[in-house]
């Protein structure tokens, strides 16, 4: 699939290694690949590659809702979509956004007493 640079990159997992360095999370689900920071120019080169071959659009960003539900069961929910991400109606949880790998707290709620 990646015949373009294939001394030098590869898929393994949900990850895009370039030079046998995790440099991208792929999310498979929302066909969207997420850059784990700032690369050179060759490396860049090896993501947008890669997302292009995939068919899966580049994102810098993904948000993570998680919580546990009415019934007590832990859930996560994975979106490239701010307004998804703020439309989800909490019981329990936190909306994260994801940036170069890092969450960063949006939102926490919790139920009540």
């Amino acid at each position: 699939m990646l015949n373009k640079y294939k001394k030098n990159l590869c898929i393994q997992g949900n990850y895009i290694v370039s030079y046998d360095t995790n440099v991208a999370e792929i999310y498979h689900e929302q066909k969207a690949v997420v850059p784990l920071g700032w690369w050179s120019t060759t490396t860049a080169k090896h993501i947008n590659y890669a997302a292009s071959q995939l068919g899966y659009k580049l994102t810098d960003r993904m948000y993570h809702v998680t919580g546990v539900d009415r019934n007590g069961k832990r859930f996560k929910i994975v979106t490239a979509n701010a307004r998804h991400a703020d439309g989800i109606n909490l019981y329990n949880g936190t909306v994260w956004e994801v940036i170069d790998g890092k969450r960063k707290m949006i939102r926490r709620v919790y139920p009540y007493a």
